[in-house]
């Protein structure tokens, strides 16, 4: 050391040795190996076409935006270092296993997930298991997806981790996560990506092994064993009584969490910052009973059981225009300001005011204002809507809509009696619903708001709604140029929607869906062709 040579700036002489000593010191304590000394690239060598490798790398290289992260979650994590060397395998030693998952009633309340893990016939290591609602604090939901997905984790478990795998599954949402999404779940913290927690198992069970992972896809109920027996599985799992349990622990050593800075955007931390607010925040309860009477409605009308989360996508329907499904948000929220929200302490007598109906001297909430006031507008605008649904023939008979349908317009489930679905006159059912309820809430708000409460007349309110259905035929019609591409609408879906209902239909050229030049539209003397009705 005293051999070292001395460095002299500014009149002041510098030793190294002391520099030196420090930097040994502080390397003393780094592990020997480190991953990147012994994370190999991951084979490309494909074994068999339609195969992809599992990259069980899991080192972090670049600048410091790839290091820090930010949204991590309040959980222990660990410092010590994953030291676990994966051969590159030469196939002698391997396992060929095949997965399925299947749900029935998916998207319901009443959803039976099952999955099948087939590693051979007589195998007694062969697994169908019958996924639990909830693990922990987890929620699990319920569908094909999830069911693929645990089928995946589980098929490593009875495996020694020095043999090869090849996994066998029909589904591209589990090759998907465990190949090219991989590293994007991971860089953005799992943000707003379902079944996160599973995933997360999934990989790190993954990670754990010593041996390459391969990931096949066969093409379904196509005749091959493996895929087959693995369904067979799963309809055993379908059909036992109690459910299994599953462990959805990562080691602290392989948990990531949060995103990298490199990846964070706007939108990514708007996502996060909403993701972590509504765990923490409990149902509101005028939510909770709108949606409860949206499962009523769906129920009776439509024998369905749907779950909150479909509920919540049906008003996001694209058959629906943005300023409707906005609405539906609204009311399915309870967020228009309307009749005992206009009774809060502090409110002024004149304000307070406001929560009665002018018309019937009754609480005029959202579900008065829709469906059960009198007056001329509402009342007209309905029976309207149920003499065009009375034309189309449907065996759904009409009913004055409640509040829970119109929020649920989209769940429609209407079949033919030999169970095929009635995909255009369910469409047709979602947009009279909920475009008639929007004419109604708005029609509303300019009586109130603009005339005083002067009512409309007969007239005005028919033309209102005939003009908003005729808008509406002209609109299904040049959505489907095909220069909208996938977000255009099918001519025969147009067809199907429509069929029936247009004045004098019979004289229309066969090409009226995609052929603008034609005048099309519903008979404007709609009430006197089908005669008075009654409620």
């Amino acid at each position: 050391m005293s051999g070292l040579p001395r460095v002299k700036a500014e009149g002041w002489m510098y030793s190294p040795t002391p520099v030196y000593a420090t930097c040994r010191r502080t390397t003393r304590h780094t592990p020997t190996e480190q991953p990147e000394d012994y994370e190999k690239e991951p084979d490309e060598s494909m074994p068999a076409e339609n195969t992809e490798v599992f990259d069980y790398r899991i080192s972090t290289s670049g600048n410091l935006s790839d290091i820090f992260r930010i949204f991590t979650d309040d959980v222990d994590t660990s410092n010590e270092v994953l030291i676990r060397k994966v051969s590159q395998g030469n196939g002698e030693s391997e396992k060929i296993v095949a997965t399925d998952g299947s749900c029935t009633n998916n998207g319901q309340e009443d959803a039976i997930v099952g999955a099948g893990v087939f590693y051979g016939h007589g195998d007694a290591t062969n697994q169908s298991i019958r996924l639990p609602e909830q693990v922990g604090d987890t929620k699990i939901i319920q569908s094909n997806q999830t069911a693929e997905l645990v089928a995946a984790m589980e098929a490593t478990e009875p495996i020694a981790k020095t043999i090869q795998i090849t996994l066998e599954t029909d589904s591209k949402y589990v090759i998907s996560h465990l190949t090219k999404s991989l590293r994007k779940m991971e860089d953005t913290g799992y943000i707003n990506v379902n079944n996160a927690e599973i995933i997360r198992a999934m990989i790190a069970r993954y990670r754990l092994r010593e041996a390459p992972i391969h990931v096949k896809w066969v093409k379904g109920h196509n005749g091959h064993e493996g895929n087959e027996e693995a369904d067979a599985l799963v309809g055993r799992a379908t059909t036992k009584v109690t459910e299994d349990q599953l462990v959805l622990d990562v080691p602290p050593k392989l948990r990531i969490t949060g995103a990298k800075l490199k990846m964070l955007t706007q939108k990514l931390a708007y996502m996060a910052i909403r993701q972590r607010k509504s765990a923490a925040m409990p149902d509101r309860p005028r939510t909770r009973n709108v949606i409860t009477q949206v499962k009523e409605q769906a129920q009776t009308l439509f024998d369905i059981s749907p779950t909150d989360s479909v509920i919540w996508t049906s008003i996001r329907s694209k058959d629906l225009e943005r300023k409707t499904r906005y609405f539906l948000w609204m009311i399915a929220n309870n967020a228009y300001m309307t009749g005992t929200q206009w009774q809060r302490t502090g409110y002024t007598e004149e304000a307070k005011e406001r929560a009665v109906c002018q018309h019937d001297r009754k609480i005029e909430d959202i579900a008065h204002i829709l469906s059960g006031c009198e007056s001329p507008g509402q009342e007209l605008i309905w029976d309207l809507t149920g003499e065009l649904w009375e034309k189309k023939g449907s065996s759904l008979q009409w009913e004055r809509p409640a509040l829970g349908t119109i929020v649920g317009a989209r769940l429609a489930v209407l079949k033919t009696p030999g169970g095929a679905r009635k995909t255009g006159e369910e469409r047709l059912w979602r947009i009279l619903i909920a475009e008639s309820a929007y004419l109604i809430w708005k029609m509303r708000c300019e009586r109130v708001i603009q005339k005083d409460n002067v009512p409309f007349t007969t007239r005005e309110i028919e033309n209102r709604w005939l003009h908003m259905i005729d808008e509406r035929i002209q609109l299904d019609r040049c959505m489907t140029n095909q220069k909208y591409g996938n977000k255009g609408i099918s001519p025969n879906l147009v067809r199907a929607t429509w069929q029936g209902l247009l004045k004098r239909e019979h004289t229309l050229p066969d090409d009226w869906v995609t052929n603008t030049g034609v005048l099309v539209g519903i008979e404007s003397d709609l009430r006197r062709r089908t005669g008075p009705r009654g409620r």
